[in-house]
C-alpha cells in the first residue's frame, strides 16, 4: 500500500511540476534595450524622440523603468539634462533626451526596461 501511495504522489508531484514548468514558458517576461543620441563635435538637434517597439508586444500596458546610462557634456558649460518616458502601451514606449538653455550635450543614452 505505502508504494502505490509513493507512486501517486510522485505522479501529482511530477504533474504540478509540468504545470508551472508549462505557466513559466507561456509568462510574459521583461524587456529591455537601450537608446541614445550621439553626435561630436556637433550636438544632435534635441529634443530627440526615440519610440522602442514592444517584441512580442505585452498582453497590457507594461511598467516602463528607464536610467540615464551615458552623457557627453562640453565642460565649459553649463549641465543640463532631461529624459522624459512621454508615451507607452502595450505594443511600444516613446522616450525623450533633452537640454535646455546653454548646455552642450553631445551625446546622452538611456537604460530602459517594461515588465508587465
Amino acid at each position: 500500500m505505502a508504494k502505490v501511495h509513493n507512486t501517486k504522489s510522485f505522479i501529482l508531484h511530477l504533474a504540478v511540476m509540468v504545470v508551472v514548468i508549462i505557466g513559466t514558458i507561456d509568462a510574459e517576461k521583461c524587456q529591455s534595450g537601450r537608446i541614445s543620441a550621439y553626435s561630436y563635435p556637433v550636438e544632435p538637434f534635441y529634443p530627440v524622440t526615440e519610440t522602442v517597439i514592444f517584441d512580442p508586444p505585452f498582453s497590457d500596458t507594461p511598467s516602463v523603468m528607464y536610467a540615464l546610462n551615458f552623457i557627453d557634456v562640453n565642460y565649459a558649460e553649463n549641465f543640463r539634462v532631461n529624459s522624459s518616458l512621454l508615451y507607452v502601451d502595450k505594443y511600444q514606449a516613446q522616450l525623450q533626451m533633452s537640454t535646455w538653455h546653454d548646455t552642450k550635450l553631445y551625446g546622452i543614452g538611456l537604460s530602459w526596461m517594461a515588465c508587465p
